[in-house]
């Protein structure tokens, strides 16, 4: 028996039994030659003509595109450029977060005139199938890459947002509705 064991070189070894198909082939070629910044922005289609305004590529026209945004910003933007009904001041509303009405992501957003008090509120997500659609999107997305429940909650302390609620309940519901399909 030798004193010292010699390890040889390991090898990178491909599956032998697929091939890639000559298509694929010749757009790897292709993408060999350009930047990695390009080579995102290309496969990500960012902007597909479905979901941009043909005028102006930066703003998105779909109706449901999750966001997360500052209140202040909310605050500043609506007070530029609305006006009350009520009494027509400008520069007049609060943007406030109802605490008692938070549900996870999805909380309820008044919006109060300074000068009349007259106040108007709107939930920050639609409800689909008994449930916030944030609520689920955030399930969605972190089955898709591979957490769970604890990395939501890490992920959500890291940004100050406010925890998932009820992800069991959640998950439950997305694993029959996978099933199902």
């Amino acid at each position: 028996m030798p004193t010292h064991k010699q390890f040889g070189e390991r090898n990178c070894q491909r599956n032998q039994f697929t091939d890639m198909n000559q298509k694929e082939k010749s757009a790897d070629k292709e993408l060999l030659n350009v930047s990695a910044s390009e080579r995102k922005l290309n496969s990500n289609d960012l902007f597909s003509a479905n979901h941009v305004d043909e005028n102006d590529k930066r703003l998105c026209s779909e109706e449901s595109t999750n966001i997360i945004v500052d209140l202040n910003g909310i605050k500043t933007i609506l007070n530029t450029v609305s006006k009350c009904k009520h009494c027509s001041s400008t520069d007049c509303f609060y943007v406030l977060e109802e605490m008692n009405s938070r549900r996870g992501l999805a909380t309820s957003l008044p919006f109060v005139c300074k000068s009349c008090g007259y106040s108007s509120s709107s939930m920050a997500s639609y409800i689909s199938q008994n449930s916030y659609d944030i609520k689920t999107r955030l399930m969605y997305g972190m089955r898709c890459i591979g957490k769970g429940k604890c990395a939501a909650r890490t992920l959500w302390d890291v940004m100050n947002l406010p925890p998932p609620a009820k992800f069991e309940r959640l998950n439950s519901s997305l694993c029959r509705a996978l099933s199902t399909a």
